[in-house]
């Protein structure tokens, strides 16, 4: 290939010597492949570094993206994208037959995926009618031909053309649009300090001087390109260009002495064994890991023998985490640095609040809200109709993330304070996905609530809360535990949401500036007023901003379905979480030196960072060796073949996946080449997982595994935490029957149940026909009284009939048979007697270890303060309590 050179090194550090053959391009203009790269680079080239090892600006393919294809990967050009696929859609649905309406309905459903699929085929280089031309001869599928269709329907707009045009031009001034390009990209760093010196450029030069330096027309310029071990179809295809008059310098690490480990460089690189050039004559050692581990993928094992007795803890280098929640505690308590091919899967869950760095739109919780408000409205393919129907979504998970959003006010009150109402409606409010759903719902709660009081109350009943406690027994279920008055401030936050929701999806159309303009004065209006922390409005300020840029659009006059199709998918902007990638180069995961997971993919950096302890952790068996995406849906296999055969561009896809397993094993052999310690890990039970083993490769390295008492004393290191101070104040709680019987089977439940709430309730699924029985069963069996058991069916209005009849049945049917297990309990609170006390319905469940079941502790003596086991599970609390067996 005219104008590719390799340059190829065994160790990072040989880059930095005074002999190394990179020093001849020390000076040019540097691409990274990734983030991680640049920022590792840049860190070992820093000002305070003993050896400034390359002088030339710095950016990474991600940035560069940027200004490619006149906006190609700006998120205006994606959002009308989208509303024009959207708009293909719903227009081309009256002439789809019958017979195909199930498959339309499954291209409807995967818009996503379809338009990542026209943008991968048009960074390709193709076009409908060229793609059409290629599959002359062979089977086309419907489905294919119904994505031609929709693709030859819009590829004609300028969102879709840019590309086309930006390559074309390109192909006949390849120097004056890349220089172009790379101006008006140095010139969006220049504007940022902290971005100016991240590209290793210094004050005083302009983008034009700059680039003009090194890239002198007319004359054969250099582009160094690091860490390219495979590439994507729109960086072949730029590179490729390029090089007919640039000299394009791959500088990547390869060894040409071994068979097996650097396929992927050979493949995508075109490297033969003769085509390269070594930094240095006499390379660098690696970490002895990674010359472990190359050595075994070419069939020569000298890792020591897996131990496992090993009693000094500096030595251990393998632990194996039995949950996720371990694993958090370790990374808080030791400064290393995680690498784990399931990074992104859990990278929220490790990350802290103070940690958190929010990338995108919708990360922020301001940006979330504007999303989940536009997810209120769920647009379908009726197959029974062929018609496109609008349905509401307000379902119990989105009104949660509405509410705990913190930018929903009703009357100057935060929706926050009612998730805890929220909470204890979450199994009777399972089927609601209308507002008028949730507004039936909520009246019928408040009549059932106020029926059962009007049939329980006594005269004391209102006196106090243990009064309340011992007589209103139907407030152990969630939903009745709730005040009139939290209920109804839920119906009133609802209706907050319905008033936004209407005010954008009022009418049938709408242009963008209109629409744009109703979410930016509901953001100034009813958001920034009440919000308080400064740090919060310059974020609005900044989402503001980022809506205001749409205005210039040309996206006038839009079906609103249409436009609010585009803006929930610009406003979510959704990652592909099957191509990490993908995620990076689109601006979707930016390398963050506070991130305390990274994936390999994004960790190729710290081959360039001093006093490296990495940590490969999740490195079970069904995360390593990660998998590489080809997903080209709705396009089949056949034909996507066909398609690679005749464009080298698209192929470097097929490529990626044919090669998965080495392109795994390389990402993990080079992140370990430079460490100077490196620890692994597994965690055992991840979700449904429960028994996940250490991967394959793990077997070719030198492990010492810490026992599980090991792994504990790891985690007992203790951590500085900053405590925020707070006085809580709560009613005196009498020390009776119920209380003293909840503190005998676990004082931190006790805790619990009468400091966050006033008596013992359950909301979740688990329980709830825990207490249906609960309340059967004392009546049946030991009150011998029926007459309240069809006020107990009517208690649970979100259950069929059916399974209170089996729920009823099962619970007759065991007190028929187990006549003496019940009793009747009694206490008195203020002189006053309760004689139906119903502790079963209450503190059900299996008694804890050693429990006192003849009288009340002392809580003065009580040498343990929780007492987990197996008892947990019937604890509403489980979630919560770091110390639940279930927890953990």
């Amino acid at each position: 290939m005219a104008g590719y050179k390799n340059l190829v090194y065994t160790n990072a550090e040989e880059l930095m010597h005074r002999e190394s053959r990179f020093k001849a391009y020390e000076n040019a203009i540097h691409i990274t492949a990734t983030n991680s790269l640049k920022a590792g680079m840049m860190t070992s080239n820093s000002d305070s570094s003993l050896n400034r090892w390359f002088s030339g600006p710095i950016i990474s393919f991600a940035e560069l993206l940027r200004f490619l294809g006149y906006g190609w990967s700006k998120s205006k050009t994606n959002l009308k994208q989208f509303t024009l696929l959207s708009k293909a859609l719903r227009e081309s649905s009256a002439s789809i037959s019958s017979e195909e309406r199930e498959l339309f309905a499954a291209i409807d459903k995967n818009q996503e995926l379809i338009l990542r699929t026209i943008r991968l085929l048009s960074e390709s280089g193709y076009t409908s009618t060229l793609m059409r031309q290629r599959l002359i001869g062979a089977e086309v599928k419907r489905q294919e031909e119904l994505f031609l269709d929709l693709w030859e329907n819009i590829e004609q707009d300028q969102a879709f053309q840019c590309i086309h045009q930006w390559f074309v031009k390109l192909q006949q001034s390849p120097e004056i649009v890349f220089r172009d390009t790379l101006v008006e990209l140095f010139n969006s760093l220049m504007g940022d300090p902290k971005k100016r010196t991240a590209a290793n450029i210094l004050p005083g030069k302009s983008a034009e001087k700059l680039v003009s330096e090194k890239l002198v027309i007319r004359n054969k310029c250099t582009l160094v390109l690091h860490g390219f071990y495979f590439l994507v179809p729109i960086q072949k295809r730029l590179f490729d260009i390029l090089s007919e008059r640039f000299d394009i310098i791959h500088v990547i690490n390869y060894q040409s002495n071994h068979k097996h480990g650097f396929q992927t460089v050979e493949r995508f690189l075109n490297i033969d064994g003769k085509n390269f050039e070594k930094v240095l004559d006499s390379p660098y050692s690696v970490n002895y890991h990674a010359k472990e581990l190359l050595l075994a993928i070419n069939g020569q094992f000298i890792a020591n023998k897996f131990v496992k007795n090993e009693k000094n803890l500096e030595k251990i280098n393998y632990l194996e985490f039995h949950t996720l929640q371990q694993l958090r505690r370790y990374t808080q308590n030791y400064n290393e640095r995680y690498v784990s091919p399931r990074a992104i899967q859990v990278a929220d869950f490790l990350t802290t609040t103070e940690q958190t760095n929010h990338q995108k739109l919708s990360e922020h919780p301001l940006g979330r809200f504007l999303v989940n408000i536009h997810r209120i409205n769920k647009r379908k393919f009726n197959v029974a109709t062929g018609e496109f129907i609008d349905n509401e979504n307000v379902t119990h998970d989105l009104l949660r993330e509405l509410f705990n959003s913190g930018y929903l006010y009703v009357k100057g009150v935060n929706a926050q304070s009612a998730m805890r109402t929220l909470d204890m409606l979450q199994e009777i409010s399972k089927t609601f996905t209308t507002f008028d759903d949730w507004y039936d719902g909520l009246a019928e709660i408040i009549e059932l609530k106020q029926e059962a009081e009007s049939k329980l109350k006594s005269w004391h009943s209102y006196k106090s809360k243990n009064h309340q406690m011992y007589s209103f027994y139907h407030e152990a279920i969630g939903y009745f535990y709730c005040t009139k008055e939290d209920l109804r401030f839920v119906r009133s936050a609802i209706t907050k949401i319905k008033q936004f929701f209407e005010l954008l999806f009022e009418g049938n159309e709408i242009d963008i500036k209109q629409y744009i303009e109703i979410l930016e004065g509901h953001i100034e209006q009813e958001i920034i007023p009440v919000i308080s922390d400064q740090l919060d409005k310059k974020i609005a300020g900044n989402i503001i901003t980022a809506l205001d840029e749409l205005k210039d659009d040309s996206l006038d006059k839009m079906d609103r379905q249409d436009l609010v199709q585009g803006l929930q998918y610009f406003l979510a902007q959704k990652p592909d979480l099957e191509d990490e990638y993908e995620m990076e180069l689109y601006g979707q995961q930016d390398q963050n030196n506070l991130n305390i997971i990274n994936s390999l993919l994004n960790s190729d950096g710290l081959q360039f960072e001093d006093n490296r302890v990495i940590h490969f952790t999740m490195m079970d068996n069904e995360a390593f060796p990660t998998q590489q995406p080809l997903n080209s849906w709705p396009i089949s296999r056949d034909s996507f073949n066909i398609l690679c055969d005749h464009n080298n561009y698209l192929n470097q896809l097929k490529m990626r996946k044919e090669l998965e397993v080495e392109i795994a094993c390389y990402q993990f052999y080079l992140i370990m080449t430079n460490a100077v310690k490196i620890n692994f890990s597994i965690v055992r039970r991840l979700n449904e997982r429960k028994d996940l083993k250490r991967c394959f490769y793990l077997n070719f390295l030198s492990l010492i595994q810490g026992s599980y008492k090991q792994l504990n004393t790891l985690l007992q290191k203790q951590i500085e935490t900053n405590y925020q101070t707070e006085t809580i104040t709560f009613d005196e709680q009498k020390y009776e029957i119920m209380p003293s019987q909840m503190f005998n089977r676990c004082p931190k439940r006790f805790v619990y149940t009468f400091l966050l709430d006033r008596r013992p309730v359950f909301h979740n699924a688990f329980h709830e026909p825990f207490l249906f029985q609960q309340l059967i069963g004392y009546d049946y069996g030991i009150r011998k009284k029926t007459q309240k058991l069809a006020l107990y069916r009517d208690w649970f209005p979100h259950w069929s009939e059916t399974k209170k009849d089996i729920y009823e049945a099962t619970a007759m049917d065991y007190m028929d048979k187990n006549p003496y297990m019940g009793t009747i309990h009694f206490t008195v609170v203020d002189g006053w007697k309760y004689r139906d006390i119903r502790m079963g319905l209450n503190l059900f469940g299996s008694r804890s270890e050693g429990e006192n079941t003849k009288g009340r502790q002392d809580p003065l003596t009580e040498k343990h303060f929780v007492k987990p086991g197996d008892h947990c599970k019937y604890c509403p609390y489980q979630r919560v309590c770091t110390d639940s067996m279930l927890y953990k």
